[in-house]
C-alpha cells in the first residue's frame, strides 16, 4: 500500500525506504492569503513567479519577491492589508508531503504595465519585518533582576504579534538595560536572547515567533543526508571551498582596564609547518586584534589568546549546491553531504536556502558550512 504523509511541521524529514522526496512527483504551489492577524481568507492565484530567500545570519531571516498578475475578473490584493503564506507540495505515487514556507508582508508593488495587461512585483519580508519597524520614541530600558523571556514576550506582543513559541529561562537581568530612542523592537528581543546564550528571534513557516537556546551544530541531529548514491537528490554541479582569505596567523588580545593600570596584552604567532594558514605556509603575517578581553592574569590572557588563535585557525569547506526540487529544510539544521568523487564527506550547517519557481518548474539551492569539531 502506498504510504501518506501530509506535514504540518516544516521541520520534518522523511527517511523511509519510500520518502517522496527521492522519487519521482509532481509539485504544485498555493499561496494562502491572511489578514494581517494571520486568519487564512482566500489563496492568491495569478503568480508567475517568485523567489524566497533565507539566511542564517541576516536580522530578518527570510524575504524575497512574487510576479503578480490579475486573472480575468481578479480583485487586486490591498497589499499592505494581507499576509502572504505560500506552501509547496509534492505528490507522487508513494506518499503526498506538504509544508509551508513562511509568512511574508508583501510591500512595495512594482507595476508593468504592456499591452497585455499588467503584472505586479511584490518584495517580501518575514513577520520579523513588523518588530524591526517598530521604534521606540524614548530612551527605554529593563531592571536588573527581570525575567529575561518574560521581557521579550512582553516586547513582541507590545507589536500586536501574539504567535510566540520562546523558550522559557529562568535567567533574570545582572545588570539594567538601556536602550536610546528610536531602538526597533527586534534590536530589543535580540540583546536579550544574546544575554542568556539564546540564537536569534525568527519566524518558522507558519508565522511563529521563536528563540531558543543555542545548541552547538555538533550536538544537534542530522536533518537531512545529501549522498551522491542512487538516491542522492543534489545535483551534479556543486562548488566548494575552503576560505583561508582572513584567517590570521597571528592575533593580539587586550584586556579589558581602567585608568590605574595600562591594559594586559598578548601576543600568540601561528609557526606550525603544518597548518595551512602558519606563516611558515603562507610566508607571511595576517594579523588580527581583539579588545576589551576580560582576564585576570596575564596567564589567563596568554591562555585566551593561544585558544582564540586556535579557534579562527580552523578553516571550514563550504559547499554551493542545487537540489532537484525543494525539500523542507530550514537554516541552521545540520545535514550530511558525501561526494566521492570529490572526496568530500562533511557535517555541515545550513546557511542559506533559496527556492525559486515559475511556469518552468521550481529549484532550490542550498550553501551549507562544514561543522568543525
Amino acid at each position: 500500500m502506498s504510504a501518506l504523509w501530509v506535514s504540518t511541521d516544516p521541520n520534518r524529514t522523511l527517511v523511509a525506504a519510500d520518502d517522496p522526496l527521492t522519487v519521482s512527483r509532481a509539485e504544485s504551489w498555493r499561496w494562502d492569503i491572511l489578514t494581517i492577524d494571520d486568519a487564512p481568507t482566500d489563496t492568491l492565484d495569478g503568480v508567475e513567479g517568485a523567489t524566497l530567500n533565507f539566511v542564517a545570519d541576516a536580522p530578518m531571516r527570510g524575504g524575497g519577491s512574487l510576479s503578480w498578475a490579475a486573472e480575468p475578473g481578479q480583485i487586486r490584493p490591498d497589499w499592505p492589508r494581507i499576509r502572504l503564506q505560500p506552501w509547496y507540495r509534492l505528490e507522487t505515487l508513494v506518499g503526498v508531503l506538504e509544508w509551508p514556507l513562511g509568512v511574508f508582508l508583501p510591500v512595495t508593488p512594482t507595476e508593468k504595465w504592456t499591452d497585455q495587461g499588467v503584472s505586479i512585483d511584490v518584495d517580501l519580508y518575514d513577520k520579523t519585518l513588523v518588530l524591526d519597524q517598530d521604534h521606540t520614541t524614548q530612551t527605554t530600558g529593563v531592571q536588573k533582576g527581570s525575567i529575561v523571556t518574560d521581557v521579550i514576550r512582553t516586547i513582541i506582543t507590545g507589536a500586536g504579534e501574539e504567535k510566540l513559541a520562546i523558550v522559557d529561562s529562568p535567567e533574570t537581568l545582572s545588570t539594567a538595560i538601556v536602550w536610546e530612542p528610536d531602538t526597533s523592537r527586534l534590536t530589543q528581543v535580540n540583546d536579550l536572547l544574546k544575554a542568556i546564550n539564546y540564537a536569534p528571534l525568527w519566524c518558522d513557516g507558519y508565522g511563529t515567533f521563536r528563540a531558543e537556546p543555542n545548541v552547538a551544530a555538533s550536538a544537534r541531529p542530522v536533518a537531512r543526508a545529501f549522498a551522491d548514491d542512487a538516491r542522492g537528490i543534489y545535483l551534479p554541479d556543486f562548488s566548494h571551498a575552503r576560505d583561508m582569505f582572513e584567517v590570521p596567523n597571528r592575533l593580539k588580545l587586550v584586556a579589558k582596564a581602567d585608568s590605574s593600570a595600562p591594559a594586559l596584552t598578548s601576543v600568540v604567532t601561528n609557526d606550525d609547518p603544518l597548518s595551512p594558514t602558519s606563516t611558515v605556509s603562507l610566508g607571511r603575517v595576517i594579523s588580527a586584534q581583539e579588545d576589551d578581553v576580560d582576564a585576570t592574569s596575564q596567564a589567563i590572557l596568554d591562555d585566551k589568546a593561544a585558544k582564540r588563535l586556535r579557534e579562527l585557525s580552523r578553516v571550514a569547506s563550504e559547499v554551493a549546491m542545487g537540489v532537484f526540487a525543494p525539500i523542507p529544510l530550514q537554516v541552521h539544521e545540520v545535514v550530511s553531504f558525501v561526494n566521492e568523487t570529490a572526496g568530500i564527506e562533511v557535517l555541515a550547517e545550513v546557511q542559506k536556502v533559496s527556492v525559486s519557481f515559475d511556469p518552468d518548474g521550481s529549484t532550490m539551492s542550498l550553501n551549507i558550512t562544514e561543522v568543525l569539531p
